[in-house]
């Protein structure tokens, strides 16, 4: 199995990016925390192509975990279609409803073709991600909901993902 994490836009995101491989890495796991093209050169701005091209060189025969937050939840979504029957577990966190309707769309779409577990967990004030939102954007979906108390796009839940993984039976306890 290997696990694909998709971070947040922002190079803010990387500290949160580094604790999920840690945990994951403390698992044994193999993990591709995914840092994006404009955290190294500022002169570039976020691409989903781009992206989602680097991110095809992960992708092989294997199983699949897809972790994501923010925009990387979009990510998350683009790479579970294109891995289909491949992917055996979701985890989004702080869906952003603000990306415009063309990529919100996308979630209901494609989620509701997967046959595996999705879990969602959102910030129940995030600013990002209305709650009510990011239910109207999950619509359709078969999925897990854990609801954070917190008013705010911070997503540092590596213990909270690592025990829904624990008792999914994706990872053994530590």
């Amino acid at each position: 199995m290997k696990f694909i994490y998709l971070p947040g836009n922002g190079k803010v995101n990387e500290s949160e990016l580094r604790e999920f491989v840690r945990m994951l890495e403390d698992h044994n796991q193999k993990v591709a925390g995914h840092q994006y093209l404009h955290w190294a050169d500022e002169s570039l701005s976020f691409d989903e192509e781009s992206e989602l091209e680097i991110l095809k060189e992960e992708f092989n025969d294997e199983e699949y975990v897809v972790l994501g937050k923010s925009i990387g939840t979009y990510l998350a979504v683009k790479v579970a279609e294109k891995l289909k029957e491949k992917v055996k577990f979701v985890v989004l966190m702080g869906i952003p409803t603000g990306i415009g309707e063309d990529k919100t769309s996308q979630y209901s779409k494609i989620l509701s073709e997967l046959d595996c577990p999705i879990y969602v967990i959102q910030n129940d004030k995030d600013p990002y991600g209305v709650l009510d939102d990011m239910r109207k954007v999950m619509e359709g979906v078969d999925y897990n909901e854990i609801v954070m108390e917190a008013d705010n796009h911070i997503y540092m839940y590596a213990d909270e993902v690592e025990n829904i993984l624990i008792n999914a039976g994706i990872l053994e306890s530590l």
